[in-house]
């Protein structure tokens, strides 16, 4: 009997296969990684010139003149700008528009108005009509006005009460009524100094509202102070009967409504009263004698003629408080304590 062995495939084929399968999967993997090497290779030396390029431009001109036209070019290029020219000229070139790109300080910041800075009547004027002939000269010429230009004469606009503006105008104006240019020039510098006193006026009103809070004393240092300043002047007033007006058409604060009373007195004193009245009345609301001291012998020190009047001031005011109130009252006994020391303070003055 006949017996047969089982068939025996092979497997050598197919694992031949798998094999030059894997291989071929590598060759075209190692391929395309070469591949890829071999495009961006260029690319990166191309990205590391141009930022070696840019560092040797950062340094300064004499790194430009280092640099070959082809390299000059490609910064050009790379800030838009045309690339003809010369070496010289492109040089030239890259520098104004690093000039022009450069950041600019900033504005040195308008001072304050004070009394060491105010400048007198004549020199407020003369500043002013320079600054109109430059803004006609501007308009003339259809240039852009700089801010600045109008910013550094805030000072002599708001002197005395912006009174150098309208005797430019009025003069100006009148020497040539029909030239526009010239009306529209005094226009804006009088829009100009109209904000600028809202401002000032608004900043003095918050000090005398927060002064108010404090206290009365308190309240009477900061008069004083925005008087010495010049503050309280026509513009301030007008800023004070404006708010009257828009608090009369609203539910009123009590504070605000007080304060603006105390304000409007306190201005009309100030724009009518001589100084000899505004010190006694400030020596008046002196607590003590010793207070009234230190504030007078503060006044009689800016000048000897002042303390003279005041005390001829103070004894007038004495005698018709004496003659007005039978010899009593509070308002007699205070002008006596002021009286005794404006004495006190005269014979310790040299004659």
């Amino acid at each position: 009997i006949a017996t047969s062995s089982p068939v025996r495939t092979s497997t050598a084929p197919s694992s031949f296969r798998r094999t030059a399968v894997c291989t071929m999967h590598r060759l075209i993997t190692l391929l395309y990684c070469l591949s890829a090497s071999a495009f961006l290779a260029p690319l990166q030396r191309c990205h590391r010139a141009r930022r070696a390029i840019t560092q040797k431009a950062a340094n300064g001109a004499e790194d430009l003149n280092a640099l070959k036209v082809a390299d000059l070019k490609v910064l050009l290029k790379e800030r838009g700008l045309k690339v003809s020219g010369k070496k010289q000229e492109l040089i030239d070139r890259l520098e104004e528009h690093a000039a022009a790109e450069a950041p600019k300080p900033p504005p040195a910041p308008t001072p304050r108005v004070t009394p060491g800075n105010v400048p007198d009547a004549q020199l407020a004027e003369t500043i002013v009509d320079l600054l109109v002939t430059e803004i006609l000269e501007a308009r003339r010429s259809n240039t852009t006005i700089n801010p600045d230009t109008l910013a550094s004469k805030r000072e002599a606009l708001l002197a005395r009460g912006g009174t150098a503006l309208e005797e430019v105008a009025t003069r100006r104006l009148a020497a040539a009524p029909h030239d526009t240019e010239l009306a529209g020039a005094v226009a804006l510098v009088r829009g100009f100094q109209r904000a600028e006193f809202q401002l000032r006026s608004r900043d003095a009103m918050r000090e005398i509202l927060r002064a108010a809070t404090l206290g009365s004393a308190q309240l009477d240092d900061c008069f004083e102070k925005l008087s010495k300043e010049g503050r309280l002047d026509g513009p301030f007033a007008r800023y004070v009967e404006e708010l009257e007006q828009q608090q009369k058409a609203k539910p009123g604060d009590g504070l605000l409504d007080r304060v603006l009373v105390i304000v409007r007195d306190r201005v009309k004193a100030e724009g009518g009263a001589s100084k000899e009245l505004r010190v006694l009345a400030r020596a008046l609301r002196c607590s003590d004698e010793d207070e009234t001291r230190e504030f007078l012998s503060k006044e009689f020190s800016i000048s000897l003629d002042f303390a003279a009047r005041f005390e001829a001031y103070v004894e007038a005011a004495a005698a018709f408080a004496d003659g007005a109130e039978d010899g009593g009252g509070a308002s007699l006994q205070g002008i006596g304590r002021v009286r005794e020391v404006v004495g006190e303070l005269r014979r310790a003055m040299p004659v």
